[in-house]
């Protein structure tokens, strides 16, 4: 049975990668850009993100993907089974 994946996991995964910024439930929707993250952070997020959800984020797809939300939103649209 998939379960949906929540913003707050999503926020979970990205402090266990190590990503050394300040991200707050407030933030979701703010893109990650503006929270500090950069582009090593981000590929790093993405590595972690296809372990956790496992599914693939094809770079077409990742070039979308700015915020926390979008993250999520991503990730539950394709049917993650978590």
């Amino acid at each position: 049975m998939n379960t949906e994946v929540r913003p707050e996991e999503i926020l979970a995964w990205i402090q266990e990668s190590g990503i050394n910024t300040e991200i707050g439930e407030e933030d979701f929707t703010t893109p990650l850009s503006d929270l500090g993250v950069d582009s090593l952070d981000f590929f790093s997020i993405l590595e972690v993100l296809e372990a956790k959800s496992a599914i693939s984020i094809p770079d077409d797809a990742a070039n979308q993907l700015r915020s926390i939300q979008d993250l999520t939103d991503f990730i539950n649209t394709r049917g993650a089974g978590i």
